[in-house]
């Protein structure tokens, strides 16, 4: 291998965002041992790193310069490879033995585990020569043990991998990956026990460079070192934490005064940088997608997650409807710009004290187009100079700093009261955002005239407790002052996008959890309104998109909170939460189905028991809401009715369809008795027709009904030309379309037939789309009368779309087909889209369509009937025109916003004043589902007594068993006790035979050096021939 000795170094790591911190402790050390002329070219293998700490490694860069390259790595590429349960080890694990194929142009490089920290430069490691080897590496600590488990031989040593040289070109020329991959899949787990380093051990246990162990020294109190490795200690070049006690854990054993010091380094850089205007950048925010100019420390509040999403949801919704937002702290201009963009008519004032975070502020304000009023002045209850302390994050800086946040340095910054602005906002409706670290009383206190003169003021008020008490307010302080300030108070769940109100009877540890901050929405008590509603679906139909409507109307042009239980997932969810709108998941069922289903009186048992047990094990989410009013947005499920009776709460029911007649259900009780209960169970009904009104509740007392019509918005902007290629192919043709969900009931079959008479006897040029989704049987039938009559080139079946408008608005007509429609949203949509309707003449639907007036009309069956009124329209073009411009002035002029959301939010503030009244059905449903309950919570009980006499039988028994093993167990450890007496007697005498050895020991030692020194005396000399002689006599006498 070619000289290296000025080579760039190469260093290779593989981590995730859980381990960025350590990592960046790694690159710190390695940088700070650095000598003047190395230089690094980091390879990053990326299991998931966020772009804010992929920015927080880039500013190692002022330690030492260095070049960065990231490889996202697939963790579906090793499924295959195992890992053991119970232990640290992750498949990351595994992706150093992939580096030499991830880079092609490196020759050797060196591989470092994330929890190791450098202590010498690595230009003496990445010299050694190994161009006879695949790589080097350290001697393990444990590799006695290792070497049997492995099976290798004797001779062997097994290493670890925590610190690797790697030999990149030969391990390509040998293909090294491909037998790594043979021996993972040959072996079995306990030869995997170690992951990787197993692997390398396994395979290439004769080809490793044993490096000297100071470049791989383990720190661990897991173990006991062998001998010769505690010199290494002393002077390790690379500590290497290879147990599972880290120096980052929380309750580490280890020394972390190496780690503490180089993450104070890595952090201490970043502490100018979230004030260096030099090093901002561009993002993106999540879910509201418009771009910020942030620091890169701050970058991931708004790109790994959504920036208090539950809040900025409302606050978006909420900007809708009023004249003036004011943001009092309004740090990088999150909140100010989210608020423009949804009202780029609102007045912002936005006021932010730190000279940093302003600029960052204004820049961002300029960078989506937004007009505002930036003041570089903190809002409190008097006007003058004052401290502030700046904090490390920029976001916690406060005349009192967040406790939890290092304070870098004091600033004298200017305040002032919001009533000095009163003149400004006085006769508008306000929001007040306020995120002052602690200071929010004082705040308060400094508007009061503005709070007693604007009679439309709503607050977001962070409360942060631990701000609070460093500020000298107790955090119950703060919620008792705004209470007495008469608003009502919302805790803004940001996490499970929800809202909770709060009362005095709750103190402020109830609603916290585990947060460290919550937000309040504080509404006035005159104005405020929280409102549930039960959903029958979470799809989009008619009825689901009128939901949606209306309770955006009612955040946006009332400031009501609105909260919507679901009885599964679906696209309503989404559309709900996209404006504000918070929803629960309950899942119920009907207590209806399609006539053409059989279902069993068991089935039907079965389902209102499963759906009231949901409920009852979900009431305590609606019970934290605690909403004013709760409303069944239809006929087809009664669980908002009961939800209302159980937690004692004014009820609505919206009925918006016939039942019966328009959708062909089937109810499991006596129709008759399903509307005494909705008549008995509900403060007030709602319909949306006359029609519904008068045949499905003529014969009730009319002190408790209501009639509102539906109002739809229009975008002004709607025509799009592509959808017209896409749903009609004939330009010449008279285009015609209808829409909706594709059942029986929707009467698509009268307008293929008419269409077929139209073209077949009547020979015109006509074509229809039909959109929706639909019920399969149905559609098929469909299909099949297209195919049978060779119309599929003249009718065409659109499955659902988003942008139904947009083919409304390319079409000639609208028809609405339909047996008996409530309302007919339909309708409504293409009169307000200026098309000619041609409808029939059951239901509501005369309400809107006025026979030549409005529309055309026409006796559902009647397909003949239906084919003329459509030449109607093709053979008088002027007709046409009058009619779609009759039936919009009309729509326009009847169906408003007024009429509709504010006939609802008068009713509804009517019966959160009037409160709960009981209620006394006539209705055989609820007692008989109490009985079912009561039944199902007997059979309950029964077998839980039969399970205990049985758990109780068996109790006795392992009693008894326990009693005996206990017996043998005393009998065990007398026994025990008394051989250990024995043993302890047998080791006092060994001890004292030892003794004894020691002292014959001693004695003959004694006798030995005696003896020697006789033997070199004189006296020894002179006897000798006298022993001789002796010697001679006893020969003679042995031989006798």
């Amino acid at each position: 291998m070619k000289d290296t000795i000025n080579q760039v170094i190469s260093i290779c790591l593989a981590f995730d965002d859980k381990y960025a911190d350590p990592a960046r402790v790694v690159i710190t050390s390695i940088l700070c041992n650095a000598l003047d002329e190395d230089s690094f070219d980091f390879y990053i293998l990326d299991a998931g790193i966020s772009d804010v700490n992929k920015a927080k490694i880039e500013e190692l860069k002022s330690i030492k310069d260095f070049s960065l390259n990231y490889y996202t790595i697939d963790q579906d590429d090793f499924n295959a490879y195992p890992v053991p349960t119970n232990t640290h080890f992750r498949k990351v694990n595994y992706y150093r033995l992939i580096i030499p194929s991830l880079f092609p142009n490196l020759d050797k490089a060196i591989y470092l585990d994330v929890d190791t920290i450098v202590k010498k430069s690595l230009r003496g490691l990445f010299n050694i020569d190994i161009s006879n080897y695949f790589l080097a590496a350290a001697k393990s600590s444990n590799s006695e043990m290792n070497i049997k488990r492995m099976e290798l031989p004797e001779t062997a040593s097994y290493f670890n991998s925590g610190v690797l040289l790697i030999n990149c070109k030969k391990w390509r020329q040998q293909n090294i990956e491909q037998e790594f991959f043979k021996f993972i899949k040959n072996s079995p787990l306990e030869k995997l026990r170690n992951v990787d380093q197993d692997v390398i051990n396994g395979v290439l246990y004769d080809s490793i460079y044993p490096l000297p162990q100071n470049w791989n020294v383990e720190t661990r109190n897991d173990i006991m070192y062998p001998d010769y490795y505690k010199e290494f200690l002393e002077d390790p070049y690379i500590n290497h934490y290879c147990s599972s006690d880290k120096p980052w854990n929380q309750n580490t054993k280890q020394d972390t005064s190496d780690y503490r010091h180089y993450l104070e380094i890595a952090d201490n850089l970043q502490l100018t940088d979230n004030y260096d205007l030099s090093k901002v950048i561009q993002i993106t925010t999540r879910r509201f997608d418009f771009d910020l100019i942030t620091t890169p420390n701050y970058a991931w509040k708004y790109t790994d997650i959504v920036f208090e999403e539950m809040s900025a949801l409302l606050i978006r919704q909420i900007a809708k409807g009023i004249e003036t937002f004011v943001d009092i702290g309004a740090h990088y201009g999150f909140y100010s710009t989210l608020v423009g963009l949804a009202n780029p008519d609102v007045d912002i004032y936005a006021f932010e004290p730190i000279p940093e975070n302003y600029e960052i502020l204004k820049k961002n304000l300029d960078l989506n187009g937004i007009k505002a009023k930036t003041i570089r002045k903190a809002i409190s209850n008097t006007k003058e100079k004052r401290p502030f302390q700046v904090s490390v994050q920029s976001s916690q800086s406060g005349f009192i700093a967040n406790p939890d946040e290092k304070v870098i340095k004091t600033i004298i910054v200017n305040t002032e009261t919001l009533d000095e602005y009163l003149d400004r906002f006085s006769n508008k409706s306000v929001l007040i955002k306020m995120d002052t670290e602690g200071n929010e009383i004082h705040v308060l206190e400094g508007m009061e005239n503005l709070l007693q003169q604007i009679p439309d003021i709503r607050l977001l008020i962070e409360f942060n407790p631990s701000c609070l008490i460093a500020n000298g307010t107790d955090p119950q302080d703060l919620l008792d002052k705004i209470l007495d300030l008469g608003f009502d108070i919302y805790v803004v769940c940001d996490m499970e996008l929800q809202y909770r109100k709060f009362d005095r009877s709750q103190d402020w540890q109830s609603f916290m959890g585990e947060r460290t901050y919550r937000n309040l929405f504080c509404v006035r008590n005159d104005r405020s309104l929280s409102v549930c509603f039960f959903s029958h679906s979470s799809g989009l139909a008619g009825s689901e998109r009128s939901l949606l409507e209306l309770t955006s109307e009612l955040i946006v042009d009332y400031g009501a909170l609105c909260t919507v239980v679901l009885p599964s997932e679906g696209p309503l969810v989404e559309s709900l939460e996209k404006n504000g709108i918070s929803t629960i998941q309950i899942p119920t069922r009907w207590w209806c189905a399609d006539k053409n289903l059989e279902i069993n009186e068991s089935e039907i048992n079965n389902l209102y028991l499963s759906s009231f047990s949901s409920l009852q094990n979900n009431l305590s989410l609606i019970e934290q809401i605690n909403p004013d009013v709760i409303i069944t947005n239809s006929l087809v499920i009664p669980w908002g009715a009961l939800s209302a009776y159980l937690l004692k709460k004014p009820h609505l029911w919206n009925v918006t369809e016939f039942g019966e007649k328009d959708h062909n259900l089937k109810f499991f009780y006596p129709f008759p008795e399903v509307l005494d209960f909705i008549y008995d169970m509900s403060d007030r009904i709602v319909t949306n027709s006359l029609a519904i009104r008068k045949t499905l509740f003529g014969k009730y007392p009319s002190d408790k009904l209501d009639t509102i019509y539906r109002y739809i918005e229009i975008p002004e902007k709607i025509k799009n030309v592509e959808n017209k290629e896409q749903i009609f192919q004939n330009p010449e043709a008279f285009h015609l379309i209808i829409y909706g969900s594709v059942v029986r009931s929707k009467g698509q079959e009268d307008a293929v037939r008419s269409i077929t008479e139209l073209i077949k006897n009547r020979h015109r040029n006509v074509e229809l789309s039909i959109v929706g989704p639909g019920d399969s049987d149905f559609v098929n039938f469909l299909g099949s009368l297209i195919s049978k009559n060779g119309l599929n080139d003249e009718i065409h079946m659109i499955p659902f779309t988003n942008d139904i408008l947009f083919l409304v608005e390319s079409a000639d007509a609208v028809l609405v087909c339909s047996q008996m429609e409530g309302f007919g949203r339909v309708t409504l949509e293409g009169m307000l889209l200026e098309k000619p309707i041609v409808a029939t003449n059951t239901g509501g639907t005369p309400e809107l369509v006025k026979d030549g007036k409005t529309g055309l009309l026409y006796t559902p069956g009647n397909y003949n009937q239906l084919a003329d009124q459509i030449e109607k329209l093709m053979d008088n073009p002027s007709l046409a025109r009058k009619l779609a411009h009759n039936g919009y002035s009309f729509a326009k002029r009847n169906f408003t916003k007024q009429n509709f959301g504010g006939k609802y939010h008068r009713i509804l503030k009517e019966m959160r004043d009037e409160g709960y009244r009981n209620k006394n059905s006539r209705s055989e449903f609820l007692s008989q589902l109490y009985h079912e309950l009561l039944f199902h919570k007997e059979n309950e009980f029964n077998t839980l007594n039969k399970q205990y006499d049985t758990l109780n039988k068996q109790y006795d028994t392992l009693n008894k068993q326990y009693d005996t093993l206990n017996k043998q167990y005393d009998t065990l450890n007398k026994q025990f006790f008394e051989e250990r007496e024995k043993v302890k007697q047998l080791e006092c005498q060994i001890i004292e035979r030892n003794q004894y050895i020691h002292n014959l020991e001693s004695e003959m030692d004694n006798l030995q050096i005696e003896n020697v020194s006789y033997v070199l005396s004189t006296s020894w000399r002179i006897t000798r021939p006298l022993r001789r002689l002796v010697n001679f006599f006893r020969r003679i006498q042995h031989v006798r």
